[in-house]
């Protein structure tokens, strides 16, 4: 997702920059990052497509819905040569 497809979806989404922060739950001046190039990490890219495709809004009773709590565990196993891996699940 570039900086013009972000902008986009949370404009799509009725989001403005301080709405979308409190939203993805980060600083507003991350989110004023990536609407000016900052590289956007692929699960708020991932987010932010789903939502628009679906058509749901932030706050919507739709979404409450459709969302429930994950919970993830992951485990950092460490390799011989110094760079760790990380075991997953959920």
């Amino acid at each position: 997702m570039d900086k013009d497809e972000f902008r986009a979806a949370y404009e799509r989404l009725g989001l403005t920059q301080a709405a979308a922060a409190e939203f993805l739950q980060v600083s507003t001046r991350r989110i004023n990052g990536w609407a000016n190039g900052d590289e956007i990490p692929r699960v708020y890219a991932w987010l932010l497509r789903i939502l628009v495709r679906r058509r749901l809004k932030p706050g919507s009773a739709e979404l409450a819905h459709a969302t429930r709590p994950l919970k993830l565990e992951f485990t950092v196993i460490p390799e011989h040569k110094g760079n760790p891996r990380i075991k997953g699940g959920g």
